[in-house]
């Protein structure tokens, strides 16, 4: 049959009516019987189950004997006072073993006892109050049993008997036993990064050192940089197994014993091999970890005005859980600014590539087969935090199905067949702590719920509340804050976790659906944008704003509308337990607010961060001599104050020479201004740095001496009020930007 008589045929067929309708009107339909459905059950619904005298009981709750409080004064405010005193006393305690015990001993009596306490405050009239009470209950139980998690381990809490140990290992280091390959990881970051990077590894002390650029991007002017620094330089084809594939396709080109990871991000101190490589001597150690620290603060940081108050929000993790950690053999690598031993990761195969990230993954592979992994809790470099606010919740959420993905069997890591007990129990404990920031959300939207609904998640009068609550709050601010050497507070994980509370669930969701597939970016940019505006990225403080909205609307409905027609009133009765709502909902309104103003961007024109170190300089401008001290100093300038007045040429060069560092540099004068009757400033631009003037400017900045290097640490009440001094100040709001 020819193609034209089979088409007739065809054409004659009669077609399906169903196929014949288009998808927009498929959607009309089913939209509409949808409509229809939901006006027949609104019609013939009866909401009464769901109004206030139903969602609560209508008497009283007896409290059993041993929880009743029969005089305010003594049973009523004596555990508070009981909980401030000892939280006074405990700061004249010394930092040993039995004074942490003491400590979290206390904390953990006041957490079983207000625990127990709210088993007696669920809300049981009704099934929706039930789930949602018990819900709340719930968390809370599993938040105090992470505290007895870490009361052991927490015992042994010393970040200082490492660091006595890399001291007494200098001798034998210096005598440079090791050779050491140096990889510098670097996909699509700019060259200035990868530069400054390399120019840190060359002020390395330890001489017997090989500096590779290990290049995913394949990029021609990396490949020069690396030749016009004297540097080895490596790229491959393709970007198989990313990191990992890229650090492994390094160690076929490589042989030294030992090699030392960067990121291009990060710099080194010149000390950082003479302080790592002692642990060597002991055979079984395959990986020293340093902590990750920032030379910048976060956006967060900058948008509260807090960036040189506050540690940030990962200061917990490496200044206090790594060091418990170290002592139980359950240390984290954290794929930048470590020492591995190459016959370590030659008797596991190389680095783990069935993940996304690789740090954590390889330490728990080399852990489960026997080696040791030990951190050393010491600054020895310093990195780019995330520039914005984008890149931040990216990094995060990285770092989240990294951290996640161990746990499924795909990725062949024997967690809980090879590890120890102990091992086991800081495994579980940080798989539990990914999945705090949904606990979070639900701290957030159901007391909003509760007070919408006139419902009570805590049945209990404010009295039995002080008794039992606030005592255990004060000590969960106080007690963990000075066992960490204040690197943990409460309030302010609090705020952090809000951040991305919403985001983070979201991403939990579709990593358990698709724990392998790539969800988001594989790297996060850190180069520095210039920004003349504020910027709030709307979509991603979006739940912050709904949450916002949903408390004033339930204000609204509870307390405004009844004010304004008392037959509008949906609660007719005070229920047990409305005042606590009340309380919980004000302090989640603070929370929240601080988180929203931290997601907002500031203006930057810089792409180099200043730092303000005070430098002892001679100047030479216009025939004249100056002496002066900076007031800060950056990659690509300075300002400093002099005392000596002359007349600005707009076309000024400057000869800049630092003293006590025997460094003498070219400048452009961009500004000189009276500051004071007796001081002058002076805005400089340098110009033309040849290698080694870059490298030795780079060894003045990124310095263990720059105070803004440091580890920032304050204690619980400032930190509470750096808190609302952030709230109440909005920073972000109020501050105006000159040019």
């Amino acid at each position: 049959m020819s193609r034209s008589v089979r088409h007739v045929f065809t054409s004659l067929r009669p077609r399906p009516v169903l196929r014949s309708i288009r998808p927009a009107s498929w959607s009309f339909l089913i939209a509409s019987l949808l409509l229809f459905l939901l006006a027949l059950v609104a019609a013939n619904l009866d909401l009464s189950w769901l109004s206030p005298p139903r969602l609560n009981a209508l008497s009283m709750r007896h409290l059993p004997e041993q929880f009743q409080i029969r005089d305010p004064w003594l049973e009523g405010m004596g555990p508070v006072v009981v909980a401030a005193v000892g939280l006074l006393l405990i700061q004249r305690l010394p930092r040993r073993p039995w004074a942490y015990a003491l400590a979290n001993g206390g904390l953990l009596f006041f957490s079983l006892r207000y625990y127990l306490w709210r088993s007696t405050t669920l809300n049981t009239a009704h099934p929706l109050s039930f789930l949602l009470s018990a819900v709340l209950f719930v968390f809370e139980g599993v938040y105090i049993l992470m505290l007895l998690m870490e009361f052991l381990p927490s015992l042994w809490f010393d970040p200082v008997s490492r660091r006595l140990q890399a001291d007494a290992q200098l001798a034998a280091v210096r005598e440079e036993p090791y050779q050491v390959d140096i990889f510098i990881t670097t996909y699509n970051e700019s060259p200035r990064q990868v530069r400054r990077c390399v120019e840190a590894c060359l002020t390395q002390s330890y001489g017997r050192r090989s500096i590779h650029v290990l290049d995913d991007g394949a990029r021609e002017e990396v490949r020069q940089l690396a030749a016009s620094l004297g540097v080895h330089y490596l790229s491959r084809e393709t970007n198989q197994h990313r990191k990992a594939g890229n650090l492994n396709h390094a160690l076929a080109f490589t042989s030294a014993q030992l090699i030392a990871v960067f990121d291009c991000d990060f710099v080194p101190y010149e000390k950082f091999l003479e302080r790592t490589l002692g642990f060597f001597s002991q055979p079984d150690v395959a990986i020293v970890q340093t902590p990750q620290h920032y030379f910048q603060a976060d956006f967060h940081g900058r948008s509260l005005a807090v960036d040189e108050l506050m540690p940030s929000d990962v200061s917990m993790f490496y200044h206090y859980q790594q060091v418990i950690r170290d002592r139980f053999n359950a240390v984290v690598c954290v794929g930048t600014s470590y020492v591995v031993r190459r016959a370590a990761l030659e008797a596991i195969g190389g680095y783990v590539t069935t993940c996304l990230i690789e740090d954590y993954q390889t330490s728990t592979r080399l852990l489960s087969t026997g080696w040791r992994v030990v951190f050393l809790d010491e600054i020895l470099s310093v990195g780019e935090a995330p520039d914005r606010f984008r890149d931040y919740v990216d990094q995060r959420l990285r770092w989240l199905q990294g951290n996640l993905q161990i746990f499924f069997p795909a990725s062949k890591l024997d967690i809980w067949t090879r590890l120890s007990g102990v091992q086991k129990l800081f495994y579980a404990n940080h798989l539990i702590s990914n999945f705090l920031p949904v606990a979070r959300l639900w701290y957030l939207y159901i007391p909003i719920f509760s007070l919408m609904l006139g419902n009570q998640l805590i049945v209990a009068p404010p009295l039995e509340y002080i008794a039992y609550a606030v005592p255990f709050t004060l000590l969960l601010h106080g007690v963990p804050a000075w066992v960490s050497h204040n690197h943990i507070h409460q309030i302010w994980s609090e705020v952090y976790e809000t951040l991305t509370s919403f985001l983070w669930t979201k991403r939990i969701i579709r990593i358990l659906r698709h724990p392998f597939r790539i969800l988001g970016s594989t790297i996060t940019p850190k180069t520095a944008s210039a920004r003349d505006e504020k910027f709030l990225d709307l979509p991603l403080a979006m739940h912050l704003l709904v949450f916002l909205a949903l408390l004033l609307l339930a204000f609204l409905v509870r307390y405004g509308l009844p004010v304004l027609n008392p037959g509008w009133n949906y609660y007719p009765v005070a229920s047990e337990g409305q005042e606590i709502m009340v309380f919980w909902n004000l302090y989640n309104l603070l929370i929240v607010a601080t988180a929203l103003l931290a997601c907002v961007e500031l203006p930057s024109r810089r792409l180099n961060d200043r730092f303000p170190i005070e430098l002892v300089c001679c100047v030479e401008v216009n025939g004249q001599t100056l002496w002066g001290v900076t007031r800060d100093l950056s990659e690509s300038g300075a300002s400093l104050t002099v005392t000596t007045r002359f007349q600005q040429d707009p076309a000024s060069t400057v000869r800049l020479e630092f003293v006590d560092h025997g460094l003498t540099l070219e400048a452009d004068l961009l500004r000189a201004s009276q500051v004071s009757p007796l001081l002058y400033e002076l805005n400089l631009r340098f110009r033309d740095l040849s290698p080694q003037q870059e490298t030795q400017l780079i060894k003045m900045i990124y310095s263990p001496q720059n105070p803004l290097l440091q580890k920032h640490r304050v204690g619980t009440l400032d930190s509470i009020g750096f808190f609302l001094g952030a709230l109440f100040r909005g920073h972000a709001v109020t501050s105006r930007y000159r040019s």
